[in-house]
């Protein structure tokens, strides 16, 4: 399992929370940060490594 830290910006792109979350694959921790309905922009990284970028949640 590799250890994911997913950072949820704020509307300024600031850091406003982080969160760790192990899983087996890139594709599951996308998957799993897919589903949240934060309204600003979240990034996801495996140590050093960035994964992915979501933009902004748009209702």
């Amino acid at each position: 399992m590799a250890r994911y830290t997913i950072h949820f910006l704020d509307a300024n792109g600031e850091i406003e929370a982080t969160h760790l979350h192990e899983c087996s694959t890139d594709d599951d921790v996308i998957d799993f940060t897919g589903d949240s309905c934060h309204p600003h922009a979240i990034d996801v990284f495996e140590g050093a490594r960035h994964v992915v970028r979501f933009p902004p949640w748009r209702p």
